[in-house]
């Protein structure tokens, strides 16, 4: 108990109950010295207008492969160009033409005839037998052969067609045709020399 109900803080230091704000948040906040030699450049610097010129992405050929440097391949001195599809824009320029022409060459299909086909074959394949292609090289074998580079259990002969449907391979339509053409030598070939090594008929032999 103090005497008198007398005060034991007299001469202390006077600390409030408010939140005191710290000095980081007073004040002003950021400041920008404006220098003659860093005009234009500072973050708030008037911003002005600068046209730049037009850069084109494609390569341009004629620099990177001039025409006096190109080599004559097939009487043509095109231009090598393994990267011209990586451009995006030539990408969209031959994605355009194909649509264009797989546009045209919708305009002539018969869509109901196609249907028609399409059904009829698959009537077609629907009566076959089925061919399962795991009992290739297990139940399914051919015969030996020796022309065949390695020992193979099945070999797909040169005269069984193979399935493909409505569609054609490409290997099956390059050279279609060909086999009612007759094979013979070119007019204007050159001969071969080697047939003439052993030909002694231009020896003559002389009387001694």
């Amino acid at each position: 108990m103090v005497d008198n109900n007398a005060y034991i803080t007299i001469g202390d230091p006077y600390v409030t109950n408010k939140d005191i704000i710290p000095d980081r948040f007073r004040g002003k906040k950021f400041t920008v010295i404006r220098k003659p030699e860093n005009a234009g450049n500072g973050m708030f610097a008037k911003i002005t207008y600068k046209s730049e010129p037009y850069v084109a992405s494609a390569e341009k050929y004629l620099e990177s492969q001039p025409f006096d440097k190109r080599k004559n391949g097939f009487g043509s001195r095109d231009a090598m160009k393994r990267g011209e599809f990586t451009n995006y824009i030539r990408t969209e320029q031959y994605r355009e033409s194909i649509k264009a022409e797989n546009e045209i060459l919708n305009k002539g299909r018969d869509l109901e005839a196609e249907k028609a086909v399409l059904a009829k074959y698959a009537a077609i394949e629907a009566a076959k037998p089925k061919k399962f292609l795991y009992d290739i090289g297990r139940s399914k074998v051919t015969q030996f052969d020796p022309k065949q580079p390695k020992d193979y259990n099945f070999v797909i002969g040169r005269k069984e067609k193979r399935e493909t449907g409505p569609y054609s391979l490409s290997s099956q339509t390059i050279g279609l045709g060909a086999e009612k053409w007759k094979y013979s030598s070119s007019e204007h070939a050159p001969t071969s020399m080697v047939k003439k090594f052993f030909d002694a008929s231009h020896l003559e032999v002389s009387g001694v």
